[in-house]
């Protein structure tokens, strides 16, 4: 019988991660944590295409997630890494972005049981994704007519046609000061 491994992708202070390891250590489930945020300076990420497998290499040993593999994911926080001082800046972005995508493609292309999919996540964040789909198959749901435009006429309009109206932003503002 195969025994259910869990690679868990999370950080250094997430209080979560640590309570489910402790768990899983009391009844011996195997278990991978990679602290994403310390993913330069700890870790060593490979993909190969031509085997189809990603090795993870760590303080805990080496571990294989291959395409048919039984290993399981949660993807309980995933954190943009801790990247040396010396890095300029748009490197800095490049290197975010880029394990940012290396994550993904994991996550996507796992067949096996992922928690917290990021399709799922951005489903579940995204508001056009979700009027769509409570249009669609929310039964006895009422949605308020909605707009979504950078036309002024299209808005004024609106405006003019709706008695009551609501502004809501499609994601909450990051506001650099």
């Amino acid at each position: 019988m195969n025994m259910k491994k869990v690679l868990i992708l999370t950080h250094e202070d997430d209080p979560h991660s640590k309570s489910v390891c402790r768990y899983f250590d009391k009844v011996g489930v195997c278990y991978y944590e990679v602290l994403t945020d310390k993913l330069i300076e700890d870790y060593k990420l490979t993909f190969d295409l031509s085997r189809g497998i990603y090795t993870i290499d760590g303080s805990q040993g080496s571990v294989d997630i291959t395409r048919t593999s039984d290993w399981s994911i949660w993807n309980r926080r995933v954190m943009d890494p801790v990247v040396p001082e010396d890095i300029p800046a748009g490197l800095e972005d490049i290197v975010f972005t880029e394990t940012a995508r290396t994550w993904e493609g994991l996550l996507f292309t796992h067949p096996g049981r992922v928690v917290n999919k990021p399709q799922s996540n951005f489903n579940a964040n995204n508001k056009l994704y979700q009027l769509l789909f409570v249009r669609d198959y929310g039964h006895g749901i009422s949605v308020p007519r909605t707009i979504l435009t950078n036309n002024p006429n299209m808005l004024r309009a609106f405006y003019r046609s709706t008695p009551r109206i609501s502004f809501k932003l499609q994601r909450a503002p990051i506001v650099q000061t």
